[in-house]
């Protein structure tokens, strides 16, 4: 662990949030004394597209699981390392997918004890979900970000 330890989630003046369940081997800018959650939330708040937030989560050497919702883009992301060394789970749910649940633990519990209620979001890219959408009732459409090659 680098740096002290953070509470969770990490919010900042403009409003991104950050979960972060992860270790940065390299790719980031991490120094030994500094946090590497508050040091990637500086980071992806400065990003304007979702070209660059692509492009910083792909060069993240480590393993990893993260949430993160950029103010700017009104996007939540989300995600694990391209080998799925950290867990992340995920449930699409209600008659018109309107509802997106996300968590690193589950139980199998009534009523869905004999169901697939949760699965692991598979390590094939980043995913993104815009919140205008949802906010308005709308479905979630979850969209895959194939990694990018470093």
């Amino acid at each position: 662990m680098r740096g002290s330890i953070t509470a969770q989630p990490l919010v900042n003046e403009q409003g991104d949030a950050l979960l972060w369940n992860g270790e940065v081997f390299s790719g980031l800018p991490v120094k030994m004394e500094e946090n590497d959650t508050v040091v990637l939330l500086n980071i992806l708040s400065k990003c304007t597209t979702v070209e660059e937030i692509c492009q910083i989560i792909s060069s993240i050497k480590g393993p990893w699981a993260l949430i993160y919702y950029n103010s700017t883009l009104k996007r939540l992301w989300f995600g694990r390392d391209v080998f799925g060394r950290r867990s992340l789970l995920w449930n699409l749910n209600g008659e018109d997918d309107s509802l997106l649940c996300l968590t690193s633990v589950a139980c199998r519990c009534e009523p869905y004890r004999n169901q697939s209620y949760w699965s692991e979001v598979p390590a094939l890219g980043l995913y993104s979900v815009s919140t205008m959408n949802m906010f308005e009732g709308g479905p979630a459409v979850v969209s895959c970000h194939p990694w990018l090659q470093n």
